[in-house]
């Protein structure tokens, strides 16, 4: 079996350089071999190999001089040193000029090998602390994403749940002139208003706290074929469906997806919503679900009034409403965003304002 770095040999004799190929290739090194120090540097600086066996004396550069070219070049190569030209200012020069050790000739392999078995530890080192440091660094950028959007969550909370408690406490105050002057018809009306801002309340608080568990309170992924999804979501939305007269098309053979089927069905429902929610006054309104093979979407797309492109973005923030809407609060598109997201998947729009708009996301599919 194949070891996990290969090593380059640059020995200009050329018996010796088949032999230590053979030797490292039957201890199951990747072996690539150069008899030049020139063609070393070039293949150093392309192929990375953690460790390089460096001969002294080559016919064109000496191996001092491919160490400063690997020290200049900032390499994290182990240079092994080799040579029949032994002396104790040679070594010295050689450690000084980069070298990881050095080895005189005739070689002894059982004390090379060891030498490559020390290099190979080295270098698995330092790359466990480089993965663990770029580990650390995208924990630290995930944490910080995740501070600014419970931020960005909790005053969009703050300022979007007063609007209907001012509109209650407003009333509340009509309200108790309205009882001193015995206005009746005027009291029914206030006591709608006030109804209807505690319902609107309530389905925020719902939705809120919805949101703030996905992530968090999950169903196992299961592989579950897509097509089964839009039907459930589609039996969900019927009432709706028939009240607008909206004309619905699924397109067949849709993949099997790995997905919280629950959710996915919560999504659909949203989007088939949303669709049915901004059709305007279109007069054969209608919905179409499918797949793209060309870019591995599922897409929900509608004929209704469609979003300017400078909103692409913003329909998915917490409460956001391209029109006031009394069907909605909001919350649902950011509520889909954060399903797909869990699943490590991506949504997007693709709108025009009055043409319609197309709803693109991807999902794990069934491995």
């Amino acid at each position: 079996m194949e070891k996990e770095l290969p090593i380059l040999v640059c020995e200009d004799d050329a018996e010796m350089r088949e032999t230590l190929s053979d030797i490292l290739s039957d201890e199951g090194y990747v072996v690539k071999t150069t008899g030049k120090g020139v063609e070393a540097l070039a293949l150093a600086e392309e192929k990375k190999p953690p460790i390089c066996l460096i001969d002294l004396k080559l016919p064109d550069i000496s191996g001092i001089e491919v160490l400063k070219g690997l020290k200049a070049r900032k390499s994290e190569t182990a240079a092994i040193i080799i040579t029949a030209f032994a002396s104790k200012e040679t070594a010295i020069e050689a450690l000084k000029a980069g070298a990881y050790c050095y080895i005189e000739k005739p070689l002894d392999i059982a004390k090379l090998l060891a030498a490559i078995e020390r290099a190979s530890d080295t270098y698995r080192l330092r790359e466990d602390k480089r993965r663990a440091g770029e580990e650390r660094e995208q924990l630290i950028m995930a944490l910080e994403a995740k501070n600014a959007e419970m931020e960005r969550f909790v005053y969009t909370i703050s300022h979007d749940l007063k609007t209907p408690l001012i509109t209650l406490r407003g009333f509340a105050s009509m309200l108790r002139t309205d009882l001193g002057e015995s206005k009746t018809k005027v009291v029914e009306v206030h006591l709608k208003n006030i109804e209807s801002s505690a319902t609107k309340m309530e389905r925020l608080l719902h939705e809120t706290l919805e949101l703030s568990r996905i992530g968090r309170v999950t169903n196992p992924p299961e592989d579950i074929p897509f097509g089964e999804i839009v039907q459930e979501a589609l039996e969900q939305t019927l009432e709706q469906i028939k009240s607008r007269g909206v004309e619905i098309s699924v397109a067949a053979d849709l993949p099997t997806v790995h997905v919280d089927r629950m959710r996915i069905v919560e999504v659909l429902v949203n989007l088939i919503a949303n669709s049915i929610n901004y059709m305007g006054e279109q007069a054969q309104p209608k919905v179409e679900i499918g797949y793209r093979i060309e870019d591995a979407v599922f897409f929900v797309k509608d004929n209704g009034i469609g979003i300017d492109p400078s909103q692409h973005e913003k329909v998915f923030e917490l409460f956001y409403q391209i029109v006031e809407n009394e069907a909605g609060t909001g919350v649902g598109l950011a509520f889909v965003k954060r399903i797909i997201e869990v699943h490590e998947g991506h949504i997007g729009i693709e709108s025009e304002k009055g043409k319609g708009c197309t709803v693109c996301f991807r999902l794990p599919l069934k491995k």
